[in-house]
């Protein structure tokens, strides 16, 4: 009886808050990513009790009150204590223990770490691409390994002014490209520009997929642009297969769509007592059951996409915008985010790119580069999925390689 009614507290408790869930969720969609969180952690703390009360019931009998409280004050003594390690290892990333690493990085990405995109003093709604850096700025982006200064022109993009104006070559794509996470001059189009001699314009923004970037490089100046390099990462299928979809038509967010997009971020990152701890454990565990039913798909939020699929909206979305590629060439850089290398990306393109109608628009025109061939663990930091100064280098080399080997071939009106 005692077991039964202790037992009985445990799951109400559960159901409660699965209750609560489904009402914030409803009523509080500013707050869903933490109140999510919280109340997850809240549902592992409801669960160890349960765990703990029931031992000490059957140890301590008739004592079930007793047993209530020290299983009380044991959870939150215990909470604390590892909540003070837990956060003693995020703020040094090097000590956290290798089986909890990838643990880590998630709760670190999903739940700790500040985003350009939405950082006030950073970026800015914009009506075209739903979000950009401030123009003419100069902004302090940090986490917990690095910290930089992003100095931006006039057109918001994170390069200087003389690169707008005719450059050789146009790098288009996401975080990876504009920076994240490197100092300026480290970025590998930057970089690019030094050890190759040509003038790079760097116009890569944060979290943009391949429909905004493509969009991007319509509003600069391509007159004299010989390369044009294309940054691909897993997540752009997030735009490729709506845009596709919708008949290669995806509208720009509005305003307040972007102000909720902020108060969310804002909301997700507020800390309560045993956060790091519990939301690292959540996530250890979600971990473990992904592995047991991985599969071959995309999985991008609650979207999943096969390779396939991905490969054929990548290219439905670059042949829509019909780039101009007569006396230029197309590189087509993908940036694999996974810990293990993956080339079936770069693999299925080449195939695809063999066919037709592709092969009449593209042939011998887009080169391709994976980051599985270049991109080791030193070259990425701990926490976060991004690459430091050294994997940035490694980029701006294998592009050189290519823009060496295959230079674009003029026309007569140009020769």
């Amino acid at each position: 009886m005692r077991l039964l009614k202790i037992t009985l507290i445990g799951v109400g408790l559960l159901v409660l808050l699965k209750i609560v869930e489904i009402i914030l969720a409803k009523f509080s969609p500013f707050t869903i990513l933490f109140h999510q969180n919280l109340l997850r952690s809240l549902q592992l703390l409801v669960l160890a009790w349960l765990f703990l009360s029931l031992l000490l019931g059957l140890i301590m009998k008739n004592t079930t009150r007793l047993a209530f409280r020290i299983s009380t004050l044991v959870i939150i003594f215990f909470t604390l204590a590892f909540e003070i390690l837990f956060g003693f290892w995020l703020q040094r990333p090097s000590r956290i223990p290798s089986f909890l690493r990838t643990a880590f990085s998630q709760y670190y990405q999903i739940n700790y770490r500040k985003v350009i995109q939405v950082e006030s003093n950073c970026s800015e709604y914009d009506p075209q691409f739903f979000y950009r850096l401030h123009p003419n700025v100069q902004c302090n982006f940090s986490n917990i390994e690095f910290s930089t200064l992003i100095e931006t022109n006039s057109a918001g993009l994170r390069d200087d002014e003389n690169s707008l104006a005719a450059p050789d070559v146009i790098c288009i794509g996401d975080s990876y490209t504009m920076g994240w996470g490197v100092q300026q001059q480290e970025a590998f189009p930057q970089r690019l520009e030094r050890i190759s001699g040509l003038k790079v314009l760097n116009a890569g923004m944060s979290s943009f997929g391949t429909v905004r970037e493509l969009r991007k490089l319509q509003v600069l100046d391509t007159a004299n642009c010989k390369w044009i390099v294309l940054q691909y990462c897993d997540n752009d299928v997030e735009e490729t297969k709506p845009y596709v979809e919708s008949h290669y038509n995806l509208k720009t967010s509005s305003k307040p769509a972007y102000d909720t997009l902020v108060k969310r971020y804002e909301w997700n990152r507020v800390y309560y007592p045993g956060k790091t701890f519990l939301s690292v454990v959540n996530s250890w565990f979600s971990i473990i059951k992904s592995r047991r039913k991985q599969d071959s798909l995309v999985h991008v939020g609650n979207l999943g996409v096969s390779m396939h699929e991905t490969v054929k909206l990548f290219a439905e979305t670059l042949s829509s915008f019909n780039i101009p590629l007569e006396n230029k060439n197309l590189i087509v850089l993908y940036a694999n985010e996974k810990r293990e290398a993956d080339f079936r990306f770069t693999n299925e393109l080449m195939q695809l790119f063999e066919r037709s109608p592709y092969s009449e628009k593209f042939a011998n025109k887009v080169f391709l580069l994976n980051t599985s061939n270049l991109i080791t663990p030193n070259d990425k930091y701990i926490l976060d999925d991004h690459y430091n100064a050294a994997g940035h280098d490694k980029i701006a080399r294998a592009i050189k390689n290519i823009i060496d080997q295959h230079p674009p071939v003029l026309t007569t009106t140009q020769q």
